[in-house]
């Protein structure tokens, strides 16, 4: 990695950090404070709240990626940054913050299991004609849920979504509000002539059907091939 490719690295891990860190302090905030309070009426048995804080860090995921184009892009090509450089070192960036992101989210829900002797019994609940399946996170449907296998699935869920949202982002920075509007409005119309048609509802039946955590590393591969694709935007963006 040659300097300016980390410099470009250090830039934007730099700019992600404030709201990263006030992110997770209210996140972690919040979190002691239900489950604090939750086990102290509770008077010592076992918490009856059940948290999950995968949900988050999605959300987080995809509006960071849309603003770090507004908040980093232009800055970096004013300090002569190559195009090229920016790609490769945004890539970067969001993988290790959606990697970090997913070790953190487990590790704390793991923690808080076991400290406050939490019970979760499942937070959403999906209903087929044959059953009816409960679950607080995505691995629960798949295989036997683990740490390795959330943060797997909370990875490729959340690197999916930033190159999706940073592929948004590059088009409205670069068409304006038009063209994003225009390109949202096209997406939006081909989803509901989808659901008319029954293709999309057919194709979450047939995902559910045959549900397996190799999905998962599925979905990081085509966050990934997104993400290239996202060159095709930013190689004549201008400030």
């Amino acid at each position: 990695m040659d300097g300016q490719l980390k410099g470009a690295v250090y830039f934007i891990l730099t700019d992600l950090k404030r709201p990263f860190v006030i992110f997770w302090t209210v996140l972690v905030s919040f979190m002691v404070l239900t489950y604090g309070l939750d086990y102290i009426f509770s008077k010592g048995d076992d918490t009856a709240v059940s948290y999950d804080l995968s949900f988050p860090i999605y959300i987080f995921s995809a509006v960071l990626a849309f603003v770090t184009v507004k908040n980093c892009i232009p800055c970096l090509i004013k300090m002569g940054s190559t195009r090229m450089n920016i790609f490769v070192s945004a890539g970067v960036s969001f993988l290790c913050l959606a990697m970090v992101n997913a070790a953190l989210a487990n590790t704390l829900t793991l923690i808080a299991e076991k400290v406050f002797k939490a019970t979760n019994n499942g937070i959403f609940t999906i209903t087929t004609e044959e059953k009816s399946y409960t679950f607080s996170h995505l691995a629960d449907l798949v295989l036997e849920t683990t740490w390795y296998s959330r943060v797997v699935i909370d990875t490729s869920i959340a690197f999916f979504l930033l190159a999706c949202f940073f592929i948004i982002g590059l088009i409205f920075y670069r068409f304006g509000y038009i063209g994003g509007f225009t390109i949202l409005g096209i997406t939006m119309a081909t989803l509901v002539f989808g659901i008319a048609k029954g293709w999309i509802l057919d194709f979450f039946i047939d995902l559910f059907t045959d549900f397996s955590f190799i999905f998962f590393y599925q979905l990081l591969l085509t966050g990934v091939v997104i993400y290239l694709i996202s060159y095709i935007v930013m190689r004549k963006i201008t400030i």
